[in-house]
């Protein structure tokens, strides 16, 4: 957690056959099938390639002035988790950030990488998702899936079981989403008062996920964090 098709063109010239214009007859060529016309290649230049993957990170000391947070303790995995157990299935993709539901399995390379205080101590918490795909389409196609869950969940409350055996109380607030990105906040009720603020992003082949989680009920934004983030990108 240290974070084309070539189809061949064939236009055919018109062989004593004439276009109408104005009411008169033109001699010329019929005009091209756009069926047969060249189909534009796809821009690979755009794309971000795995092996970027290394360079697209927050360091934690950056992460903790951001936050205003004391991280200690950091791991990464390099595939998404299982998805969460919850008792609300509209929030099935809500907490945390990095599932296996978000991402699925097409991704080029991926990371998730997780600061926190200390390795039994998450009441300050970042999580950092990054998942490279081979087309932009494919990354948009799950980012929109992602924000159509999120939706269903705005507003709900649900009882979540980590992967410790934990069970945690969380109430959801999903804020307005675009086209590109999506905020939602969680609130922890029981068995401690914790509050965590997400933060999704899909730039063209990459998607990635920011979760910014403090003890109390007064959160810090993942937005700062996101935004530094993104700006890893290559150009």
């Amino acid at each position: 957690m240290a974070f084309g098709f070539c189809a061949a063109a064939a236009v055919f010239a018109g062989m004593g056959v004439g276009s109408l214009f104005d009411g008169a007859v033109v001699p010329g060529h019929a005009a091209p099938d756009a069926r047969l016309l060249p189909l534009a290649p796809t821009d690979t230049t755009r794309l971000v390639p795995g092996s970027a993957l290394q360079s697209i990170v927050v360091a934690p000391e950056q992460a903790a002035r951001l936050l205003g947070a004391d991280f200690g303790w950091s791991r990464s995995i390099t595939a998404p988790g299982a998805d969460s157990k919850t008792t609300a299935k509209e929030c099935l993709l809500a907490d945390p950030v990095g599932l296996r539901g978000v991402y699925g399995q097409d991704w080029t390379a991926f990371r998730k990488t997780t600061v926190q205080s200390a390795e039994d101590d998450d009441s300050a918490q970042l999580v950092l998702a990054v998942g490279v795909y081979p087309s932009e389409a494919k990354a948009h196609g799950l980012f929109s899936s992602l924000v159509s869950a999120l939706g269903d969940c705005d507003g709900k409350s649900a009882t979540e079981t980590t992967a410790q055996g934990a069970d945690l109380v969380l109430s959801f607030e999903v804020g307005p989403s675009g086209a590109d990105s999506a905020q939602w906040r969680s609130r922890q009720e029981s068995p401690r008062e914790r509050s965590c603020s997400y933060d999704a992003r899909v730039r063209r082949n990459v998607l990635f996920e920011v979760m910014a989680c403090v003890a109390g009920s007064e959160g810090k934004s993942a937005k700062d964090v996101a935004d530094a983030l993104e700006e890893t990108l290559p150009s």
